[in-house]
């Protein structure tokens, strides 16, 4: 995190190790921030929705966690439509939002869980991968755009195993009838996926 409060300093152990320091979880002085920043656009804006994202990030320790989790279990839960509505929107923010986390402190990101009582959240302290469910739900919605399709190989490629961009890329492709749409499908994955994934998938469908 390259802005002042948002450091990161892990504690020895914990379930805080590799978390953002930000303000040492102090919510008031982060939300204080916000509203002192010498950017206008951050004044006005602290009173967005997604600004208990931004004091989250600021306070730091298992606001972080809390806020991440309560987005991805808001972005699952929710019925995206075919289009750009404000379910879709906060599904790319989520989404986009734990892939950037996952970059920067990947030991975090990889505890992140759903709660317990969503159905398939964590049982027996088995946590589930966020970023691979809300990548799936991304992939599921542009798939249904077909003003998007030339994404999906990208957010597929992002997946964490081979097997799961076949399924999911060959599950794709079985919806694409134009052959030009198809070309584009195939080169994108010849472009993205691990060597020799594209003929696998062709097989696939």
């Amino acid at each position: 995190f390259p802005h002042p409060g948002t450091e990161t300093n892990p504690p020895p152990g914990g379930s805080n190790a590799y978390a953002p320091r930000g303000n040492d979880g102090d919510l008031g002085r982060a939300l204080h921030l916000l509203e002192s920043s010498g950017s206008q656009r951050v004044r006005e804006g602290c009173g967005d929705p997604f600004r208990n994202g931004a004091s989250s990030f600021l306070a730091g320790r298992d606001s972080v966690r809390e806020y991440l989790e309560e987005c991805a279990h808001l972005s699952l839960e929710t019925e995206v439509e075919n289009d750009d509505g404000a379910a879709a929107r906060f599904l790319r923010f989520a989404t986009h939002l734990v892939l950037y986390v996952d970059t920067v402190l990947p030991e975090y990101c990889g505890g992140l869980a759903l709660p317990s009582e969503m159905e398939g959240g964590a049982e027996e302290g088995a946590a589930l991968a966020l970023r691979e469910l809300l990548l799936l739900k991304y992939i599921s919605y542009l798939s249904s755009r077909r003003d998007l399709w030339s994404h999906v190989a990208l957010y597929s490629s992002l997946l964490s195993s081979r097997q799961s961009i076949l399924e999911t890329y060959s599950s794709f492709l079985v919806g694409v009838y134009g052959d030009g749409e198809r070309r584009m499908a195939l080169e994108r994955a010849r472009d993205l996926f691990p060597r020799g994934l594209d003929g696998d998938i062709l097989k696939n469908v």
